[in-house]
């Protein structure tokens, strides 16, 4: 049964801009972490065809995910692959890209922590990471929207759930030898974060 996300809806064009600033015309494989209802594959398999698209959730999702990739009928649309950060999979070969948007602030610190820990291991040397989503910029939050969010997080989702501080962010990525190229500002005050994996 196919899910839909508003946010998903929302947010696909504007990050569609931003892959294409680094991936346009390459190819390459990327894992998606956190594919959620299959949206964003569904999407940005089609407008990036030379990407091999690996979806990946828990196994909830994965009916959703089917749903879409059947659907779309794209042969650059792979998975689901089962991702779970508890235990995070040991993929069978490395990745060019990994892409998540919308998970480190819904999962806890300790999930956030393992999934650079999975990057670090995925990433192909000089490989490209996406993160997209809002953050807070030296512990404060960049809109009082984002401070209410963070607050339904806390309260509906997990007393685990929360903005993430860029700073610690960009800290974590460090441990892996993955550093932060850019941080473009996007609509709705969230970023979109690239980092690169050390050669």
């Amino acid at each position: 049964m196919k899910l839909f996300s508003e946010a998903c809806e929302r947010n696909k064009e504007p990050i569609l801009k931003i892959l294409k600033l680094y991936v346009n015309n390459l190819e390459g494989n990327l894992l998606e972490v956190g594919s959620g209802t299959g949206q964003h594959a569904d999407f940005f398999t089609k407008q990036l065809p030379n990407i091999q698209w690996y979806a990946s959730d828990l196994e909830n999702r994965h009916d959703s995910i089917k749903a879409y990739k059947k659907e779309s009928g794209q042969n650059n649309f792979h998975g689901p692959l089962l991702m779970d950060l508890n235990a995070p999979t040991t993929m069978e070969h490395s990745f060019r890209y990994v892409f998540s948007a919308n998970v480190v602030h819904i999962v806890s610190p300790k999930l956030v922590e393992n999934f650079f820990r999975l990057s670090g291991r995925t990433l192909e040397k000089e490989g490209i990471l996406f993160l997209y989503g809002p953050f807070n910029i030296e512990g404060k939050y960049t809109s009082s929207s984002n401070q209410s969010f963070d607050l339904h997080l806390k309260s509906n989702v997990s007393p685990e759930s929360g903005i993430r501080d860029l700073e610690w962010i960009i800290s974590l990525a460090g441990k892996q030898d993955i550093e932060l190229l850019e941080k473009h500002e996007m609509p709705a005050n969230n970023f979109c974060l690239v980092f690169q994996k050390k050669s």
